[in-house]
């Protein structure tokens, strides 16, 4: 069927059989919005079975669950622990699948406020970094400041794991996303975290970070990307 009301029309028409024939079980169905103007007509085509597969995804997780999901990131992320790991397991608690694509688009999107908290929190550092950066940019006399320097190794630290990021996106969205992964991988980090707290010295500071730091904190950022916990 398709109806006509003035300007921006909207109707279901049939691709193969036309708009008479159309019917539900249809596999060429096809939603189409019609655009008028003075000037152009535009029409945009969608299958019905991709459309309503994606309402079903945005439904997957509902208001009450976002709240939740958003205090669990709040109070996990500048915690010792793997915040995204817990998102996980809160999901799967609440009977959200955590490996539908739209559910794992929602877990990177809520990690946003954490991360502007984090960039209010050590604002003056990053200004600081990255004013020295530019300086050093203009400047070779400005290269030799440990700041010029240190903006240079969190570029270099961050490459690894948007490499790797970009290459296992498919295993971070399949096989990866499984709570016996999340479960695993908490306890595995557990286990790390305390042998690095009984037998790490922390008597190093900011200024004795070297280059080989940066790129090893930076390729640990691998493991929590492919392991959460």
């Amino acid at each position: 069927t398709r109806h006509r009301r003035g300007h921006g029309a909207r109707g279901v028409v049939c691709a193969g059989c036309g708009p008479a024939e159309a019917s539900e079980g249809c596999r060429k169905l096809r939603v189409s919005v019609t655009r008028s103007s003075t000037e152009d007509r535009k029409s945009v085509r969608v299958p019905v079975d991709q459309l309503l597969g994606t309402v079903e995804s945005m439904s997957a997780i509902s208001v009450g669950q976002a709240v939740v999901l958003g205090i669990v990131e709040g109070v996990t992320e500048f915690l010792p622990v793997s915040s995204t790991g817990h998102l996980k397991i809160a999901q799967g608690l609440m009977g959200i699948p955590v490996d539908d694509r739209s559910v794992v688009g929602f877990t990177a999107v809520v990690q946003v406020g954490a991360i502007a908290a984090v960039f209010v929190y050590f604002f003056k550092d990053i200004v600081r970094i990255a004013s020295a950066w530019f300086r050093g940019l203009a400047d070779k006399e400005e290269r030799h400041h440990h700041d010029y320097r240190f903006a240079w190794w969190i570029i270099c630290a961050t490459v690894p794991v948007v490499v790797v990021g970009l290459l296992a996106k498919p295993l971070v969205e399949g096989p990866l996303a499984s709570l016996w992964v999340v479960a695993g991988s908490l306890i595995a980090g557990s286990g790390v975290m305390w042998y690095a707290d009984r037998r790490g010295r922390h008597k190093r500071g900011e200024d004795d970070t070297g280059f080989k730091d940066a790129m090893l904190v930076g390729s640990s950022q691998i493991l929590a990307l492919l392991f959460p916990g």
